[in-house]
């Protein structure tokens, strides 16, 4: 493994915005869930996609500040409306945590 580098704040703000976009909640089995689950991050991915594409096409079509805006603003746009998936209680690990 490479050594740890620290990332400039602008590049840590831009892979921070790209994670988020990209950082979505697994679906519920309620009907429909999955198939809005997988647009939103069809959605998303392109968002990102084209973002960076732009960026790398054109280095100076703006500044990386810009592009994390954008997809932060498009990501904001396009929130999850379908159903997180949650585990039933019995289902869920004893973690062994005393209330």
């Amino acid at each position: 493994m490479s050594e740890h580098t620290e990332l400039r704040g602008d590049v840590a703000a831009l892979l921070g915005a790209i994670a988020d976009a990209l950082d979505l909640p697994v679906p519920s089995i309620c009907e429909g869930d999955d198939e809005k689950f997988n647009r939103l991050l069809i959605d998303r991915a392109t968002n990102v996609w084209v973002a960076v594409s732009v960026l790398l096409q054109d280095p100076g079509s703006g500044e990386l500040k810009d592009t994390t805006a954008y997809i932060r603003r498009h990501t904001a746009d396009k929130p999850v409306t379908y159903t997180p998936f949650e585990r039933a209680e019995q289902d869920r690990p004893d973690t062994g945590a005393v209330a």
